[in-house]
């Protein structure tokens, strides 16, 4: 089962497995072994003692790559955070339904907030999304986007919410010592392909 495990998920060295079960709980073993035999670092975080949330976080901040739990986790995980979800014969299938636009606090202002120009399927261009929509079902694909009631959304209204993204763009050249500070809600934010080394510094506040 361990050799499995470690063959199906691909577990290496430079992995973060979690752990959410008991040391002493056999259900404890398809995490705990791989990480062993493999030199991967292992995240035990204590569903029981703190809660969904606290998983969530502790799981984000030791950035697992490799996450495993029982499906009573993951429901109740969507239930707090207002998903529906089912499980298929390919795994599990969550839904979220967002607002198109919101209102952002400071000024007041009803500003477009969502990114589904960038969820649907069309957004990875016409050869990958045929590639993709041979390998998977559309019900089945990593990711997508609809409207709220479930209906599809025309690639041509995605098409033009990424025309006036590329209208209203604004880019800039960098110098030395520049220090970027945006609203996200009234900004977005992104690059164009280039060449050469980079480092990335980012710092985010609620």
């Amino acid at each position: 089962m361990v050799d499995n495990q470690i063959a199906t998920l691909g577990i290496t060295a430079a992995d973060r497995v979690s752990l959410l079960a008991s040391f002493g709980f056999d259900a404890a073993i398809p995490d705990l072994y791989p990480a062993l035999l493999t030199g991967a670092a292992v995240v035990p975080v204590d569903v029981r003692a703190h809660g969904v949330a606290h998983a969530a976080r502790e799981l984000a901040r030791h950035e697992v790559t490799v996450y495993h739990s029982t499906p009573t986790v993951v429901e109740d995980y969507c239930a707090r955070n207002g998903q529906t979800f089912e499980w298929t014969e390919e795994g599990l299938r969550t839904r979220h339904v967002r607002p198109s636009f919101v209102d952002e606090p400071h000024t007041g202002a009803t500003v477009w907030f969502n990114q589904a120009n960038l969820f649907h399927v069309s957004s990875l261009g016409e050869e990958v999304s045929e590639v993709l929509l041979e390998l998977y079902p559309e019900a089945d694909l990593p990711r997508n986007a609809y409207f709220a009631d479930g209906s599809p959304i025309p690639v041509a209204d995605l098409d033009k919410i990424r025309e006036v993204y590329d209208e209203v763009s604004y880019a800039f050249p960098w110098q030395d010592g520049d220090i970027m500070v945006i609203n996200n809600m009234l900004m977005a934010h992104g690059r164009e392909p280039f060449t050469g080394k980079r480092r990335i510094l980012v710092a985010m506040t609620g």
